[in-house]
């Protein structure tokens, strides 16, 4: 005799008619969501591993690199001087025996004595968000003219009408001198148009300066190698676990 045929005689004789229909049914339904659940586990959408393995996955998001101007090969990087339009040029190694910066290339300044300080204005691609980066570090140097002024900053920074201003202690040398600007509260900046703190300055930068007049009468100026230096590379992942 066949198992289903002694499964069948100890129901007739142990189990009554409609208990045994219940246990039947039961059994039948047990069955029929077992294999629905085990083929919807081997489907791509709701396999076991594959879910596993995307709740552990991080992706990279984005990465904060420094932002330099070197002025190498002769380009100006976009940048200018704020007035009167453009009294700038790029002085390439080995021109008229000067030496270009730390490089071959660096951005100068020949100033007329109209009686206004001419900034070297950034380019737009170093507008945005600053709160990422650590230090500004620029190289300078600045010669001739009659008498120097110092109640003008030398680095400007806005974000739109607000501001923040940087004193240099002393006026750059005529040899190359290089500047370190800390990005930090309480470090020597001073706020204007309304700032209520640097941080607030940061978020949002739409103008750069830097000073490119030292002094009354005929002066020059030379810019090289601006550096915003970002903290330790910064990643930001995405997680789903």
């Amino acid at each position: 005799m066949d198992l289903l045929a002694l499964v069948l005689d100890w129901f007739k004789n142990n189990v009554k008619r409609e208990n045994a229909l219940l246990i039947i049914c039961s059994i039948f339904i047990g069955i029929l969501i077992g294999i629905v659940g085990y083929n919807a586990l081997l489907s791509p959408q709701f396999r076991i591993p594959q879910i596993v393995s995307e709740l552990q996955e991080c992706k990279p998001y984005k990465q904060f690199n420094s932002k330099v101007s070197s002025f190498n090969a002769g380009y100006d990087e976009d940048w200018s001087t704020i007035y009167p339009p453009p009294p700038h040029y790029i002085n390439k190694q080995g021109v008229s025996g000067k030496r270009g910066g730390k490089d071959d290339g660096y951005l100068e300044s020949t100033n007329d004595p109209e009686g206004k300080v001419n900034y070297y204005k950034a380019p737009s691609s170093f507008d945005g968000d600053w709160r990422l980066y650590k230090e500004l570090k620029i190289s300078l140097k600045s010669s001739g003219g009659n008498k120097p002024f110092f109640n003008h900053p030398d680095i400007r920074i806005f974000n739109k009408k607000k501001s923040a201003e940087y004193f240099f202690r002393t006026r750059p040398e005529e040899e190359w001198e290089t500047f370190l600007v800390p990005l930090e509260e309480n470090q020597g900046w001073k706020l204007k148009g309304g700032a209520s703190s640097l941080q607030e300055v940061l978020k949002n930068i739409t103008d750069f300066e830097i000073r490119a007049e030292y002094s009354s009468g005929y002066d020059k100026s030379g810019l090289d190698d601006v550096t915003l230096t970002a903290f330790p590379p910064i990643k930001f992942q995405l997680c789903n676990n």
